[in-house]
């Protein structure tokens, strides 16, 4: 059985191959290979020199026999030739000469004729009938003896003179020597041959193409052949014995057949020795294999016994030592994995804790930054802590104004068991939590038995703290887990800084709204006011001016000259009295969005021209001249000609008020798809930190100017008019060189 650690199983499989000396690739099947290699190459080499050496022996023994019986034959032929001489006359000084001859009983007489240019020897065996030709010119053929019968034939050729002729009886001279088929073998020849005989294949002969007297050859008939040539120099001609190979050398097979036995003897010896040798040295070698498999399958008892004290037993030794030790490790190592796979378990735990917690912290942030409203605020911010970390429930308690006490003001579930007002003071864990500033906890359970597997209830009370104000606190209730108390609490107090601020927010956003609310209250009451005193105001002034100018106009009678200065600077004082409140009702219905623009296509030429002698009255019986730059055939533009009017007649008066001395220019250019209208003075300049507000209402960016009037709405309302035609408007100015107003209106589309 394997060992399992940490859900992980290590057990052996069911069936392992173990190597053996049988098994392919083995150390006993390598061993056994090497010593028979060892053993047989040798033995053939040996056996196989022995077999060439002792045929070679047999060869030569044979070439020695050969040589010995060719050297008999000729001396026979010799002697037997000698004893013919004398019984047959030389012919050789008649050419016309015959001769008759008769032979020994059995022979067979030959006619020859004086010129006769060959010399026929016949016989009964066609094998010995051979045509010699001239003896001078035609190579004289050899002829086998060995087996010619007592009644053949065969004709010498003696001497060197033509028609030089020698006859023998060669069944004579054979029976001279009869051979000894015991000595001389079965396969034995014997031939005659003439110093330059050829075969009838015209080849020389092959001991006499290589100069040799003995050797092994293949003779004419295609036989391998061990031969013996021995010339004779009294008859001109050679003794050539020839022997087959193959029954030479048959001695040497018996030699073959012993030394195969021998050495198949010594194969199978050299066998059984290597595979006891080999059975010794693998079978601790199995055993070690055993046992490492089996340690690899996870049973590490392993004791494997040691028989030697050689270079195997001091491996076996070692090996047990090993397995010792590995087993000791592998006891610590479980318990060490054990250990661990519970920490990481733990870990794991907490990691998967540690994420949801940062989930539901993540939930509640995003909520946090999603309402405004307090009340909806805590009553989300409940219900989230309380889903989110799987707690039974959740509350949440803000201080009352006095700060001695806070009341309840949101719970998940809402049905909870939560009292209403919690008393600094009465004990409870929200009270504690309120007084120390701290997260306070208390547990009780429902069991009575004190029994350490039943979980029991903890009540949390984390406060909701701003710097050193404590504003009310959460309260927890859930059972108890097996989590990290402090870093439970870590969270949860992050999560109350988060409410806190969150809570913070809403109440300062409640604040603003409503002192947005109260500011825009505020400004209506004032706009109406104004509207309301404007009208009111308009009325009287009219009636003053109309009398005023009846009275300038003597209507009523005649006026002294002080009456008329008094007068006139009533109706100049009320006019521009007028004019101011004119200002302030027509602000006053722009922000009320009662102002509405009367567009149509206006020439921008002729209100421009109308407005001309108006600001040549505002510089009249000043040191300032008026110059006009307009650009002609100016295009029809979009707009209210009243409200223009009325923003050129602010910028013209502003300075021609402005500007003690010098030019007040008026300049008018298009440029793409809009027409660009400046008013440029030479007057005192603006300062830089007044130009931003210069357009805002009642401000006044030349104050210094002793004789600056106005209310200060004329450019607040130029730049209301502007806008509202899609424009805008801007300033340009340098403290004592003058200012420069431009503004930009859009032309008439072309359709």
């Amino acid at each position: 059985m394997g060992t399992s650690i940490g859900g992980t199983d290590f057990s052996a499989p069911a069936s392992r191959l173990i190597p053996t000396t049988g098994m392919r690739g083995g150390l006993g099947r390598t061993l056994l290979t090497a010593f028979l290699t060892l053993a047989i190459v040798p033995l053939s080499l040996v056996g196989w020199y022995a077999l060439q050496q002792n045929q070679q022996h047999l060869e030569a023994a044979a070439a020695d026999k050969l040589t010995t019986i060719a050297t008999l034959q000729a001396v026979m032929l010799e002697r037997e030739v000698a004893g013919w001489k004398t019984l047959f006359p030389v012919w050789g000084e008649s050419e016309s000469a015959n001769l008759e001859l008769s032979l020994p009983a059995g022979g067979s007489l030959e006619h020859y004729a004086p010129g006769l240019m060959g010399i026929t020897s016949s016989g009964t065996s066609p094998q010995t009938n051979w045509s010699l030709g001239d003896c001078e010119a035609t190579p004289v053929y050899l002829t086998d003896i060995s087996d010619v019968a007592a009644d053949e034939v065969i004709v010498l050729p003696f001497g060197q003179a033509k028609n030089t002729l020698f006859f023998c009886t060669c069944g004579d001279l054979w029976r001279s020597g009869q051979r000894d088929t015991l000595t001389w073998g079965e396969t034995t020849r014997i031939y005659l041959v003439l110093p330059e005989a050829r075969e009838p294949s015209t080849e020389p002969l092959p001991l006499l193409a290589v100069g040799a007297r003995s050797g092994v050859y293949q003779n004419h008939q295609g036989v391998s052949v061990v031969g013996a040539y021995v010339p004779s120099a009294q008859l001109g001609l050679g003794i050539l014995v020839e022997q087959a190979e193959t029954e030479i050398i048959s001695a040497n097979d018996q030699v073959v057949a012993t030394l195969i036995v021998a050495v198949l003897g010594l194969v199978l010896a050299i066998t059984t020795i290597a595979a006891m040798v080999i059975r010794k040295i693998t079978r601790p070698v199995i055993q070690l294999t055993e046992s490492a498999l089996a340690m690899s399958g996870g049973n590490l008892g392993q004791y494997v016994p040691v028989t030697s004290r050689d270079e195997i037993g001091i491996l076996t030794y070692v090996f047990n030592q090993m397995a010792a030790e590995l087993k000791s490790l592998y006891d610590g190592l479980e318990a060490k994995v054990a250990e661990r796979t519970k920490l990481l378990q733990r870990a794991n735990y907490l990691i998967q804790w540690r994420a949801l917690q940062l989930e539901a912290s993540l939930e509640v942030s995003k909520a946090i930054t999603s309402y405004r409203d307090p009340n909806l605020l805590l009553e989300r911010v409940a219900g989230l802590i309380q889903e989110q970390f799987i707690y039974i429930a959740v509350a949440v308690y803000l201080m009352e104004p006095g700060g001695g006490a806070a009341r309840w003001r949101a719970a998940s579930p809402r049905e909870g068991n939560w009292p209403d007002r919690v008393t600094v003071g009465d004990g409870t864990v929200m009270a504690q939590a309120l007084q120390t500033a701290k997260i306070q906890s208390a547990e009780r359970t429902l069991f009575r038995d004190n029994n350490p597997s039943r979980r029991g209830f903890t009540t949390l009370a984390i406060p909701l703290c701003m710097e050193t104000r404590v504003l009310g606190v959460v309260a927890i209730l859930r059972t108890d887990r097996e989590v990290d108390q402090e870093d439970d609490r870590a969270v949860l107090l992050h999560l109350a800084n988060q409410i806190t601020i969150a809570l913070e927010n809403a109440r300062a956003y409640e604040r603003e709204r409503l002192a947005t609310q109260q500011l825009e209250e505020a400004e209506l009451f004032k706009a109406r006011f104004l509207a309301n005193m404007s009208h009111d105001l308009r009325e009287p002034l009219n009636s003053v001016i109309g009398f005023s100018r009846l009275l300038l106009k003597g209507l009523d009678g005649p006026l002294s000259k002080q009456q008329a200065q008094d007068i006139q600077r009533i109706y100049t004082n009320s006019k521009r009295l007028l004019q101011s409140v004119s200002d302030i009702l027509t602000i006053s219905q722009i922000q009320a969005g009662l102002v509405e623009l009367d567009l149509q296509p206006v020439a921008l030429q002729e209100v421009i021209e109308s407005v001309l002698p108006t600001a040549e009255a505002f510089v009249y019986g000043e040191p300032i001249t008026l110059k006009g730059e307009i650009e002609p055939f100016l295009p029809l533009i979009l707009g209210d000609a009243l409200r223009i009017r009325q923003v050129l007649l602010y910028l013209l008066s502003n300075a021609a008020k402005f500007t003690e001395r010098g030019t007040v220019v008026l300049r008018v250019w298009t440029a793409k798809n809009w027409v660009y209208v400046s008013v440029h003075d030479t007057g005192m300049g603006i300062p830089e930190q007044k130009r931003e507000r210069i357009f805002t209402r009642f401000e006044k960016g030349r104050e210094e100017h002793v004789s600056s009037t106005g209310t200060g709405l004329g450019l607040a309302l130029s730049k209301q008019f502007v806008e509202m035609h899609g424009g805008q408007i801007w300033v340009e100015s340098e403290v004592g060189v003058g200012s420069t107003f431009t503004f930009s209106l859009p032309l008439l589309p072309l359709d």
